[in-house]
């Protein structure tokens, strides 16, 4: 989490920087229209702008806030999709880096699970960045990452679906603590991000695309039975 978080606190400040930039530039029209005592309609056009930009840094933060939070487990009723939806938004930045398009395809009816939300983003998060950069090698137009949503009367399905270069072994080792395909990596992601479903009690899984790459699949029962403590 550390690392992850580390990588997002650098791409956050660069999407924060260019919201300020625009206030910045804002609050001089501002400035010069007062100055030169314009009709109020142009002063609250501008002060419009300032205000969607305010709450676009407010919203880039809380994201921040909520995936770093450390706290005692918390079960609670979320919803799944506006979980992956802010785990999406929180990989802007590595969707640049790594020049990869996203598919997102939200098709389960019931999205509402009991479930530790916190822990949860994490997981999703960890997934979506190993995705990215799986696909490091992958021809910058094939680079694009699937993410789905399916559901069914007592769970819900999310899966991650890259197009990178795939795993040569039985994927199911890339769960094994300390394995790493990575050669700085620790080896520890997966391993704790399948604890975490467990804890919930889901599955976490993994499985080889027909074509190249690899599917991440989650499914989370839509009522948890256990507290969660990881």
């Amino acid at each position: 989490r550390l690392s992850a978080m580390g990588e997002m606190v650098a791409g956050i400040a660069h999407e924060i920087h260019q919201p300020l930039q625009s206030v910045s530039t804002y609050c001089g029209v501002l400035e010069a229209a007062t100055e030169k005592g314009q009709a109020s309609p142009s002063i609250g056009d501008v002060s419009r702008k300032i205000v969607n930009q305010v709450q676009g840094i407010a919203e880039i933060i809380r994201r921040l806030q909520n995936f770093t939070r450390k706290s005692e487990s918390q079960i609670t009723q979320v919803d799944v999709h506006s979980l992956l939806i802010d785990a999406i938004e929180l990989s802007t930045t590595e969707f640049t880096r790594h020049k990869i398009q996203t598919d997102l395809q939200l098709n389960a009816s019931q999205s509402e699970a009991k479930a530790d939300s916190v822990q949860i983003q994490q997981v999703l998060v960890n997934l979506i960045r190993n995705a990215c950069e799986a696909m490091h090698e992958t021809s910058v137009d094939s680079r694009v990452m699937t993410v789905t949503t399916e559901s069914n009367s007592d769970s819900i399905l999310i899966s991650v679906c890259d197009a990178g270069h795939g795993f040569a072994g039985d994927p199911q080792q890339m769960f094994d603590a300390f394995f790493s395909t990575k050669p700085s990596g620790l080896g520890i992601g997966l391993a704790l991000s399948r604890t975490i479903i467990e804890k919930h009690d889901g599955q976490l899984s993994v499985s080889k695309n027909a074509e190249a790459g690899l599917t991440y699949t989650i499914e989370l029962p839509l009522q948890a039975t256990n507290q969660v403590t990881v």
